[in-house]
């Protein structure tokens, strides 16, 4: 895979697919809720980068323009509805019919 290639947000923490390790669960989980508080609006990225300067996990790359916040949300929901996280799943659905109506 060119490192410039996007990564599909399924594989996101496999980079390499050949890969035999798990992903670090407490990096799953704090990518996961700094994504959740950036687009609640919980946090400003301003905020997560200043507190977290060494190391800010996020499930998306956010230098991407061409991000799909859908699929970000998405993602976001499955692993909520996974860990049985209802409210953060109810506020997302919200979240996610918002941006589809302004689109």
């Amino acid at each position: 895979m060119d490192k410039d290639e996007d990564i599909p947000m399924e594989n996101f923490f496999n980079k390499d697919q050949h890969e035999a390790e798990e992903p670090n669960m407490d990096l799953v989980e704090d990518a996961m809720n700094n994504a959740y508080n950036i687009l609640t609006g919980k946090f400003k990225c301003k905020t997560i980068f200043i507190e977290n300067a060494d190391r800010i996990p996020l499930p998306f790359d956010p230098y991407n323009k061409n991000i799909s916040y859908d699929k970000v949300i998405d993602l976001l929901i499955g692993h909520y509805t996974e860990n049985e996280w209802y409210e953060r799943c109810a506020k997302l659905v919200k979240l996610k019919d918002i941006i589809w109506v302004r689109n």
